[in-house]
């Protein structure tokens, strides 16, 4: 995608091809919380893990994205914030989930269950054995595993790598990015 710089044509380039990239219909919250998220994390991780896998170690590189989501508004049990609940899912989601929910004030259900057993299930496989638990689930380059309150599903490689280029390289948002 080319840009020419000039600021209305410059803007209006922008927005419509990320909204191309993060369509949304109604509801705009989790498309831009998407795009937040790939740009600070998901797309610095992806090249970070390539980075590792380029550099001529031998051991492999497993990666996985949550795209498991709370079945209710979640917030820290002793937030000074409590007024603030998590509607989806956010970077540390997994992380309670392998830990039972530990300081989280959320009503849990199955959905949560389903998604800490998938967490807990996979990484004392991979402390154990080396490996993750879902044969599919193959170490990159090639595949990337969705987390998901139904278990895990494979991805070629999440996310697209020409989002990334694109968000990261030609719109210089990787200077925003925790780590690039």
């Amino acid at each position: 995608m080319s840009l020419h710089y000039t600021p209305t044509r410059y803007v209006d380039q922008v927005t419509g091809n990320v909204t191309a990239l993060y369509p949304y219909q109604q509801e705009v919250v989790k498309p831009y919380t998407t795009l937040a998220t790939d740009i600070r994390l998901t797309c610095t991780t992806t090249k970070i893990l390539d980075d590792v896998r380029n550099s001529g170690r031998s051991s492999p590189v497993y990666q996985y994205v949550v795209t498991s989501t709370p079945s209710s508004p979640v917030h820290a049990a002793d937030s000074p914030r409590s007024d603030w609940s998590a509607q989806y899912a956010y970077s540390g989601w997994d992380i309670n989930a392998f830990f039972g929910f530990e300081g989280l004030d959320i009503s849990r259900d199955d959905q949560d269950t389903n998604f800490q057993n998938t967490i807990i299930e996979n990484v004392r496989s991979f402390i154990n054995q080396g490996e993750v638990l879902n044969v599919l689930w193959r170490s990159q380059p090639n595949s990337t595993a969705k987390l998901t309150s139904s278990g895990v599903t494979m991805t070629s490689h999440y996310p697209d790598t020409g989002k990334c280029e694109y968000l990261l390289t030609d719109l210089g948002l990787g200077e925003y990015t925790w780590i690039y």
